[in-house]
């Protein structure tokens, strides 16, 4: 070989010597194979709960992508997912994490189980692959809870799906199983109000769902019937005909809604005033965060119950807007 071909061999050789120690320094790792730098700490979380002597914290950073991490008594912090960060629910089977992405054509999601190692560290397992991304996701007095899945639009409108999860089983909100959270009345109106689907956008519209037509327009059930379904605490698929569902939509709150439809009474009819300040910015928020606080869906129970009454006993009539 010339000198020419062992000056450029020496070059090339030279330029690799430099691309290689590069690509090793850019890969630096420290022990055990992780990263010298370590995940961002979180000080704003979007959830938190006190496990372990410590606490979970998630966050969620849509596209940018959230963490789970664990925060020890001392304050250090270890990252157990790298994932957004939906939901947290603490039940008797354990800490459940629910993490998804929903951005442009990307809609998926899971749930993790949260467990503490012997050296009483966390760490997530993942328990199931969801077929969208959660939201609302609620927990219950009994241990369960529900979450709404992002499904994709249905017309003009996204569309989601409720889910009823009880331990680690996980179920959609309508299907016929019977270990629903809450109460049931045992009143045969409150079993038809469960069946609706959907309501109309007007009230009293015919044709969008069977059950409603047959609650609203029927002699099978009277107004007294349906008000006392108003303290059914079960579980049932969000019928209203918006975008912003509720996923622990109860039967009682079904019927009371159906109650204003067939009266034409307006929540102040039924909530007390510090209830309704901000009902004109937040609309029908205001009687869910309402009726959710102890003792409050007995109060509302009762105070149809009693309008309901003092419509019979007067023999008041539909207000000529409803048909």
């Amino acid at each position: 070989m010339d000198i020419g071909g062992l000056a450029r061999l020496s070059w090339y050789t030279w330029m690799l010597g430099v691309l290689i120690a590069l690509g090793g320094a850019c890969d630096a790792r420290g022990p055990e194979g992780q990263p010298d730098a370590p995940a961002p700490r979180i000080t704003d979380a979007d959830y938190r709960t006190p496990v372990f002597g410590g606490k979970l914290l998630g966050t969620d950073r849509g596209e940018f992508i959230g963490q789970l991490v664990f925060e020890n008594s001392d304050g250090n912090q270890t990252e157990l997912l790298d994932k957004n960060v939906l939901g947290m629910v603490k039940t008797k089977e354990g800490v459940f994490v629910f993490t998804g992405l929903r951005h442009m054509g990307t809609n998926e999601g899971a749930i993790y189980h949260v467990s503490q190692n012997a050296d009483t560290n966390a760490r997530a397992t993942l328990l199931t692959r969801l077929p969208g991304a959660p939201s609302r996701v609620q927990s219950h007095p009994d241990g369960s809870a529900t979450f709404l899945i992002y499904r994709g639009y249905a017309g003009d409108h996204p569309h989601y799906e409720c889910y009823f999860m009880e331990g680690r089983d996980i179920s959609p909100c309508d299907a016929p199983i019977h270990n629903k959270p809450g109460r049931s009345t045992g009143i045969p109106a409150c079993d038809a109000i469960r069946d609706m689907k959907s309501e109309p956008f007007r009230a009293g519209e015919r044709g969008v769902d069977a059950s409603y037509d047959e609650l609203f327009y029927g002699d099978a059930y009277a107004l007294r019937e349906i008000a006392q379904c108003t303290g059914d605490e079960r579980i049932m698929v969000d019928p209203r005909p918006i975008p912003a569902k509720v996923s622990d939509f109860a039967v009682g709150d079904a019927a009371f809604f159906l109650i204003m439809d067939k009266t034409g009474a307006g929540f102040e009819w039924f909530l007390p005033a510090d209830a309704l300040a901000e009902r004109d910015e937040r609309g029908a928020s205001v009687y869910f965060d309402w009726v959710r606080k102890p003792g409050n869906r007995a109060l509302l129970e009762r105070s149809v119950g009693d309008f309901v009454e003092a419509r019979t006993r007067a023999s008041f009539e539909k207000p000529d807007t409803v048909n």
